[in-house]
């Protein structure tokens, strides 16, 4: 996964020049967000096409799940800038 390391280099040059509590606070909002995002699209009834989808075509496991794991890292990496505090 280069690309999100990559992104996080970019978003680490970013937020280098701003005080450590100012960067823990844009980090969990940035989880905050991408939280409240999951909770909608669950919400709105779309998990339902999703898990459709799966049974109907079977290969697209793979993808889901790669975007499970982008999404696991993109936390992951936000939540260890706000343990930096």
């Amino acid at each position: 996964m280069e690309v999100i390391d990559k992104i996080f280099t970019y978003y680490d040059s970013l937020i280098v020049d701003l005080p450590i509590g100012y960067q823990a606070i844009i980090s969990a909002g940035l989880v905050l967000f991408l939280f409240w995002n999951v909770y909608i699209f669950i919400r709105k009834g779309h998990w339902i096409f999703l898990a459709i989808l799966l049974i109907a075509l079977p290969g697209t496991w793979p993808a889901l799940r790669n975007l499970g794991y982008i999404l696991w890292k993109v936390v992951i990496n936000l939540v260890f800038r706000i343990q930096g505090v």
